[in-house]
Parts: C-alpha cells; sequence; structure tokens
C-alpha cells in the first residue's frame, strides 16, 4: 500500500449489499432484579429492508404495539442484529445493545462498535486495513447505529432503523453503500459454513 501508484483506484468490495439478509431482535429481561435476568424473552423478530443507500440506512417494521410496552419500561430491553449471506447458513452479528434513553417517541439505543470477534486468527483487522477504500480507518470503526420510532399509534407499526457509520473518539460521520459492504466483509466475524450432510 506504501509503494501503490497514487492514482490507484481503492479495492471495492466484492459482494454487493443485496447479496445479504438482515435480522433484528427485541428483547426483554422479564425481572431486571431477579437472578439470572441476564436471559432475555425475545418479543420480536423480524427482517429488514434497505431504506436508504446514500447512506446505508436498514428499517424494520415493529409489532403493532411493542413499541408502547417497551417506553414505559425501556431500560430491560435489548436489541441485536444479524446478517447472514443470501442462500446460505454464514452469519455475523452486526450489534447488541440496550436502550439508552427515550424522549418518548424515539428510543435511543447505546452506541456500540460493530463486534469483530475475540479471535483473529485470519488476520481479519489487517485485512480491514489493507482493503478499506478510506484512509481513516486507523481511528474511525463501524458502527451500525439503531433508534426505534413509534407509529402513529398502538394500533400501527414502528420502526427500528439501524444506519451504518464512522464511529471515532471524537465524531460520528455516515458511511456510503460501498463502505458498508467492506464493513461486512472484512470487519465482523462470520461463522463458518455448516458441514454439508448427504
Amino acid at each position: 500500500r506504501l509503494f501503490a501508484p497514487a492514482d490507484a483506484a481503492p479495492p471495492a468490495p466484492a459482494t454487493g449489499f443485496d447479496d445479504y439478509v438482515f435480522a433484528l431482535e427485541l428483547a426483554r429481561a422479564p425481572n431486571a432484579t431477579a437472578p439470572g435476568a441476564h436471559v432475555y424473552e425475545s418479543l420480536f423478530v423480524g427482517e429488514g429492508a434497505l431504506a436508504s443507500s446514500e447512506v446505508p440506512r436498514l428499517e424494520f417494521v415493529v409489532s403493532p404495539g411493542l413499541f408502547d410496552t417497551c417506553v414505559t419500561d425501556w431500560r430491560d430491553w435489548r436489541a441485536r442484529v444479524m446478517a447472514t449471506r443470501r442462500g446460505t447458513y454464514v452469519r455475523a452479528q452486526l450489534a447488541e445493545t440496550t436502550i439508552d434513553d427515550s424522549d418518548g417517541e424515539t428510543l435511543y439505543f447505546d452506541w456500540r462498535p460493530m463486534p469483530h470477534g475475540s479471535q483473529d486468527a485470519r488476520g481479519r483487522l489487517l485485512t480491514w486495513i489493507r482493503s478499506n477504500p478510506a484512509a481513516e480507518n486507523v481511528y474511525n470503526w463501524p458502527l451500525l447505529q439503531l433508534r426505534w420510532e413509534r407509529g402513529m399509534g398502538a394500533r400501527y407499526a414502528s420502526t427500528v432503523s439501524a444506519t451504518f457509520r464512522w464511529d471515532s473518539p471524537d465524531d460520528v460521520n455516515d458511511m456510503n453503500l460501498e463502505q458498508a459492504c467492506m464493513a461486512l466483509e472484512n470487519w465482523v466475524a462470520w461463522s463458518e459454513a455448516p458441514a454439508v450432510v448427504v
């Protein structure tokens, strides 16, 4: 990279955004003060769709009434977002976070960088530095920023949005679609493809 021609084209992702399927789980700890409160009860699982490609943003439509259930006691709730490569069983976790704040109309989830896994035997982080097309990868890391918007009422669905961003100690900036694809390819820890049983 140091000796590459100055006008060398940045690496491009090998996989398009449409090649992934995204799922959201919303869960609640039944009783935060009870022993074993870390065990969550899953109350919603749904598939998301790309709502904006300029700044990559997923939207998940959530069952009517669930927002109102949550907003009254939001501190015991957790969200997880998973990606799957379309047509495979290979998957990766993109976010696991809890609600940090609420204004009554929107629930704001805590900002936690995309997990990249504790094991890096394949040199995933070195691959990230080599292949990320932006020089700021040294001090920025991928973030999936979640917020939950109230619907028009208890009878209407609410929406969880998940936006791909760059996080750093000083700022949060937008990703573009290509950068989001690079993060999916080279940052997150993908599971192994299961063996085929004949």
